[in-house]
């Protein structure tokens, strides 16, 4: 058989029709014209935000809706709707004419697991690409597991075999783990739709403008870039026509696979020294040592989340620690004494303190700044306001030079090192330490 396909875009790039003939490869009678297999035309509308909105074709008809953000949020195909759900870029749930489903994602947004309105359970499993391969399904009252869908796709992600009959078709996660129109063949890919059977897009790429496509977003100091130019070339090609190495969820950038795959494991990586941090700073700091506010702070660092700080106020246990360290009131009584001394009665004093290493107060903050301000009362006694700064965190290496060192001094230095590594690589992240308490000399 013969194929031959046309195409009709609308004045933004727009696909707008494609009109498949497919003829038998042997003449008509007249011997002067194929016999004709086949003759359809998908047509499809846009909105004002060149978002598709309407299909018709090959028996189908389809209407699409999006959100204020552009993000597709439901479709009607043939009287029967479906809506969905998203959340930080992907669909968390389905509802509509045939029930509804929840997704449990995985750490890269892949659907890990689905719950129907029955409660069945079905689990995805993915190739290297990320094409889901498996559909291993668990109904509510059964204990055993089956595979109920698998699937098999060509270089650019059409499908090649599709076996479990109505559980291969009602699945739309399918080549990159996305969702699959079955009524039109198209792939979402939220900015835009791919048509796997051409291995191009049918609108052109939203990102690239003549402001990025030769310099890239950064301008690149004025020096062309290879990938800016290599994906903007063809504003309606996927993957730079080399799907099996990239992938694009998101209709607009390129990801190159392996890099994405080592992002994942970095990733991994600094989760479990995250995790072999938070266990030192519970087991060793808290429940050995005692020294709890280390142990918070250290906890605190490693949660991964940035510009964390934390405060302490009078009668918290920080606070407690501070107004009760000796050397530290000796300094501050010291400062007051010779602020009397010179005349004042009111103050509003700087300075530095080194709190002793071996202690929770100089495992946690060790050099800080503080503040006195305040004012004699009636007594000749100072009535004063202290406030102490430090960050918590780890930036200069410790390199003994010389000298014998105990075991527990060693062992200091090493686990300071490895702090300052891990801060390097965004492990540890630093926390603004404030603690605040009155006080009377």
């Amino acid at each position: 058989m013969s194929n031959e396909q046309t195409y009709s875009y609308d004045c933004n790039g727009n696909m707008t029709s494609k009109n498949t003939h497919i003829y038998y490869d042997d003449y008509s009678p007249d011997e002067h014209f194929h016999t004709e297999y086949e003759n359809t035309t998908r047509d499809y509308g846009y909105n004002l935000q060149n978002k598709m909105e309407s299909y018709d074709g090959k028996g189908q008809t389809a209407t699409y809706v999006y959100d204020g953000t552009g993000t597709r949020i439901g479709k009607t195909v043939n009287g029967v709707s479906t809506g969905q759900i998203w959340n930080n870029g992907n669909v968390i749930a389905e509802y509509g004419t045939r029930g509804t489903k929840s997704y449990i994602l995985g750490v890269g947004g892949e659907i890990v697991k689905t719950k129907d309105s029955t409660s069945n359970s079905r689990y995805f499993s993915y190739n290297a690409h990320g094409d889901t391969t498996n559909i291993i399904e668990k109904k509510a009252e059964s204990t055993s597991f089956a595979v109920t869908a698998a699937y098999e796709y060509d270089a650019f992600g059409c499908l090649v075999t599709g076996t479990g009959g109505g559980e291969a078709d009602s699945n739309a996660f399918r080549y990159n783990g996305q969702y699959t129109d079955e009524e039109t063949g198209l792939i979402y890919l939220r900015n835009r739709y791919y048509d796997p059977s051409i291995g191009r897009f049918t609108q052109e790429d939203p990102y690239w403008n003549p402001g990025n496509m030769i310099y890239g977003d950064s301008g690149n100091n004025n020096i062309p870039s290879y990938e800016s130019i290599s994906q903007s070339a063809n504003l309606y090609v996927y993957c730079a026509s080399d799907p099996v190495n990239g992938a694009d969820p998101s209709g607009e950038y390129v990801n190159l696979l392996y890099l994405q795959s080592l992002y994942q494991m970095y990733g991994v990586t600094v989760n479990v020294a995250r995790l072999i941090w938070q266990a030192g700073a519970y087991f060793y700091l808290d429940q050995q040592k005692g020294w709890y506010l280390t142990a918070t702070l250290l906890e605190r660092s490693t949660s991964g989340i940035p510009n964390q700080s934390f405060v302490a106020n009078g009668g918290d246990y920080a606070a407690e620690l501070v107004r009760n360290d000796d050397g530290f009131n000796a300094q501050v009584n010291n400062d007051l004494w010779n602020m009397a001394n010179a005349g004042y009665t009111s103050v509003d004093i700087w300075g530095y303190y080194e709190f002793d290493l071996n202690s929770d107060l100089g495992a946690a903050l060790h050099n800080v700044s503080y503040n006195v301000r305040g004012s004699m009362n009636a007594e000749g006694r100072w009535e004063v306001y202290v406030s102490v700064y430090d960050t918590f965190d780890f930036t200069e290496f410790v390199i003994p030079i010389g000298g014998e060192y105990t075991a527990q001094e060693t062992f200091l230095w090493i686990v300071n090192d490895a702090a300052a590594i891990s801060q390097a690589i965004s492990v540890i992240q630093p926390v603004d330490v404030t603690i605040n308490y009155k006080q009377t000399y």
